[in-house]
């Protein structure tokens, strides 16, 4: 039997080539320690393909990818997590975790902007302002990295409430050119805290959101604020439904605090009232009950919100504008990354495993021995739907044209299974999200059909299984959709995602050279296909009634 082995270690060597070309674009200062990081995936994919033993090295390579890349995605969703709770302690731990991975400048960046959050929940602005002090400035950061320093000196003054200050900073770097995104953030936190809308809205309009690719938890936390003080009911409603799920980032006495201030800003002072007093008894940060005490002494002194001084009209349409600008943002996560859940992909991934388990009985029958009756039915039964569904072009193009169709649901080995199963999974949602499912289900089924048959007139002496060809068409028509909706998205966004497209279909070709017993012209044919269904269907239309604040993709 062939090592399945080799299949994994070509994904090895292709990502951590891509990572070694992306870092040794940024100083090097900053990016050694990921270059250095990159050697050891490459040398596992070289020798594993080369001398072996293949399974030893795509094991230790697939180990070391997810040490590398998962403590720091890991690192940067606790930071906005621990933020969120004001939880200083846990800020300072994930400082010193990902210094074990972040090594160099890099490191002592990140463990010192860390260290700077948890000196703002404790109060000492002096010396986390000494910190921001010692990287603005800084040789060696790349741009992207350059702008945090001021951008957490913003977000602190948010944690301490500090708003005439984040406002003061603000029109001071807004007259130097130096204004981030996160920075129109914060300012425009603190021009709603102010009570100036008008400004916050400017800011928010300012920040390009749906060109920030931020992810739906993180765009609702973003935007949560600007509608609780200004009393968006509603709005505040539909972001909170999407924060709560989870919870871990998203504690309780968060929801109950913004619930809170949005029915003050609305004049409801008793359902304030409620919800400020129950998340107070629920909070375990001194800063957070601070902050909510302080509220709470308005609300019982029935003091007017700031947001009361706007008309009907005038609340109505900032609430309107920043809306559509949530919107659009969330339109295009949607899009590139669905968090809906496929009951058609499911399915089809449901069938599949039930098949590869009836073909791969065998498996588990040579446990018993080769002589065993277990192992003679297994054996029996995968030779009969090999030899009757597999696609063997010679059969399909003389009328057992079943093949075409059925072979998309066979697998060589569990690798093989695996692979189409996650492409399935990522792209087969995204296709649905972008044509329905009705649509998604032909793309699948006709594009499946075509690469069949391209594969039987190309290469007709060469069987075939596998649901790659119908997994190619899905992509094709991903790219073909993400182009057709390239007017409702932001140019950045969709360039960027049909470049990474492109990149991924160039490395295919390319792989389908070097990797054995694969069905190139199936893989081609898919593709190709695809990209034609994707170009002729039509796209679902966004549905009229809101679903979590997202107006994602239902029905039709």
């Amino acid at each position: 039997m062939n090592s399945q082995f080799p299949m994994w270690l070509y994904p090895i060597l292709l990502l951590s080539a891509v990572s070694l070309l992306f870092r040794l674009r940024l100083p090097w200062q900053w990016s050694w320690p990921f270059v250095v990081q990159c050697i050891p995936l490459i040398l596992c994919g070289v020798l594993g393909l080369t001398i072996g033993p293949d399974w030893m090295y795509a094991i230790i390579g697939w180990a070391l990818i997810f040490l590398f890349y998962a403590p720091p995605k890991l690192f940067y969703s606790d930071l906005q997590k621990y933020l969120t709770a004001l939880d200083a302690t846990n800020l300072r731990r994930a400082g010193r975790r990902i210094s074990l991975l972040f090594w160099g400048l890099s490191g002592e960046f990140w463990r010192d902007m860390s260290e700077v959050l948890a000196l703002f929940v404790e109060r000492k602005p002096d010396e986390a302002d000494k910190l921001l002090t010692k990287w603005q400035g800084r040789s060696g950061l790349p741009k992207s990295v350059a702008t945090i320093p001021g951008s957490y000196r913003l977000i602190g003054n948010g944690v301490m409430w500090y708003w005439d200050d984040i406002i003061a900073d603000f029109e001071r770097l807004s007259a130097e050119g130096k204004v981030s995104a996160a920075m129109q953030f914060s300012a425009a936190r603190a021009f709603a805290e102010k009570g100036q809308f008008n400004e916050a809205v400017q800011c928010l309009k300012s920040a390009g959101i749906a060109e920030s690719n931020l992810p739906l938890h993180t765009l609702a936390l973003t935007m949560l604020p600007f509608f609780g003080l200004i009393g968006g009911t509603s709005q505040t409603n539909a972001l909170l439904s999407i924060l709560v799920k989870r919870k871990t980032e998203f504690p309780e006495y968060s929801r109950l605090y913004w619930s809170g201030r949005c029915h003050w800003a609305n004049g409801e002072f008793e359902a304030a009232q409620a919800d400020l007093e129950k998340a107070r008894g629920i909070s375990m940060s001194e800063l957070f009950r601070a902050r909510i005490d302080s509220q709470l002494e308005k609300v019982r002194e029935r003091q007017q919100s700031t947001a009361a001084l706007l008309s009907p009209e005038e609340k109505a349409t900032l609430i309107a504008d920043v809306w559509q600008l949530f919107s659009r943002a969330a339109f295009v996560q949607e899009i590139i990354a669905p968090r809906r859940k496929s009951v058609a992909v499911i399915v089809i991934i449901g069938v599949l495993f039930a098949i590869y388990c009836c073909t791969d009985l065998l498996s588990l029958a040579e446990l018993f021995g080769n002589q065993s009756e277990f192992y003679v039915v297994a054996l029996a039964l995968k030779n009969y739907i090999f030899n009757t569904f597999a696609l063997v072009p010679e059969l399909a193009l003389k009328g057992e044209y079943w093949r075409f169709f059925t072979y998309l649901f066979l697998h060589a080995h569990f690798t093989h299974f695996a692979l189409n199963v996650v492409g399935l999974y990522w792209f087969g949602r995204v296709a649905e999200n972008i044509f329905g499912t009705s649509r998604f289900l032909a793309i699948y089924i006709v594009g499946g059909l075509l690469s069949g048959i391209a594969h039987s007139l190309v290469c007709p002496d060469q069987p075939a299984v596998g649901a790659s060809g119908a997994v190619m068409a899905m992509f094709g028509a991903v790219a073909a959709g993400i182009y057709r909706l390239k007017d409702r998205m932001p140019e950045s966004t969709w360039r960027l995602e049909l470049s990474w497209l492109g990149g991924m279909a160039a490395a295919q070709l390319v792989l389908d050279q070097f990797v054995p017993k694969v069905a190139a012209f199936a893989h081609l044919g898919g593709m190709i296909s695809g990209l034609a269904i994707g170009m002729i269907l039509s796209i679902r239309s966004a549905a009229p009634d809101e679903v979590d604040g997202t107006q994602r993709f239902i029905g039709g």
